[in-house]
């Protein structure tokens, strides 16, 4: 009240503290408004703000969730792919080989690098130098490194893409608050993680896939021309054995052949003027009165006797 009352008697008494205070008031006016402005504007720029960083989060989700089904379709592929059997055709017209399957594919543990040793011969002590014991040589071995078996790359991507799957992005998330936005830039995080890890999985089990069939490519390969190496192997001692018999048959028979010759020229000869074979003189019935009592006789129709 005591300062209610001051101001009305500098007002009463003096026109220049009325215009002070007019001014004075003025001035706490305008101070009240602008901070009323300032709050109203900052307000407004922390809305627009907010409204600025939705927009950026579901444009990044959308693009999350356009990589996740992009890397998911992959896995897919990836799977059935290692399933196939057949391998991939070499020339045209070539039927396509057939490999074994991919998922049986042992794993490799590391292999580390070896220089190659020379051998040292034993070497017995002497005065002042110490025995020195024989080392086998040894041959060089490059690093190999570890490699998983077939089914563990295949169990990697297929748990890579449960993950990747379980993750859902909606495709106009609700976004008006900071938290809001936070969530939505989480989530994409997540399905971003999650996406590299599925990709990774499945250029892995592509490549080794890929390796894989090189070998078992190589390997049949290297069966086949085995195949034709035996096949051939076996079709010349074939061959080899049939000329032998061949060449034994015809010996057989030229020997045969000679006998025969030699038993035919070393027979008995024809006798008299009746043309009878020796081998046949007693072929006949030759009665006592038509022999001489010496033997097998024939006749010989001129009032004697020949012998058979």
């Amino acid at each position: 009240m005591e300062n209610t009352s001051t101001i009305a008697t500098l007002c009463a008494n003096s026109p220049t503290s009325r215009v002070k205070l007019i001014a004075i008031l003025a001035a706490g006016a305008l101070v009240i408004g602008g901070g009323i402005t300032a709050t109203a504007i900052g307000v407004t720029s922390y809305k627009a703000e907010t409204t600025s960083l939705c927009t950026a989060a579901v444009t990044a989700g959308t693009r999350a969730a356009t990589s996740m089904k992009t890397a998911l379709a992959a896995s897919d592929a990836a799977v059935l792919a290692v399933a196939v059997l057949e391998l991939p055709v070499v020339a045209e017209g070539v039927a396509p080989a057939i490999s074994t399957d991919y998922a049986a594919r042992v794993a490799v543990e590391a292999v580390p690098a070896v220089d190659e040793v020379l051998a040292i011969e034993a070497t017995a002590a002497s005065e002042g130098v110490e025995a020195v014991d024989a080392i086998a040589g040894i041959t060089a071995v490059e690093a190999f490194p570890a490699r998983a078996s077939g089914t563990e790359l295949i169990s990697d991507v297929s748990a890579a893409s449960t993950v990747l799957a379980n993750i859902t992005i909606a495709a106009v998330p609700p976004c008006a608050t900071r938290d809001q936005v936070a969530s939505i830039t989480a989530t994409n995080s997540t399905a971003a993680t999650a996406t590299t890890a599925l990709t990774a999985s499945v250029a892995v089990l592509t490549s080794d896939f890929a390796v894989f069939q090189t070998e078992e490519a190589a390997r049949i390969a290297a069966e086949i021309e085995a195949a034709r190496v035996a096949a051939e192997a076996e079709a010349a001692r074939v061959a080899a054995a049939a000329a032998q018999e061949a060449a034994r048959v015809a010996a057989n028979q030229a020997t045969a052949k000679k006998s025969a010759s030699s038993g035919s020229s070393g027979g008995g000869s024809i006798s008299g003027g009746s043309g009878s074979k020796n081998g046949d003189c007693c072929a006949g019935a030759f009665g006592p009165d038509k022999s001489d009592g010496t033997g097998c006789r024939i006749d010989n129709g001129v009032g004697g006797f020949y012998s058979c």
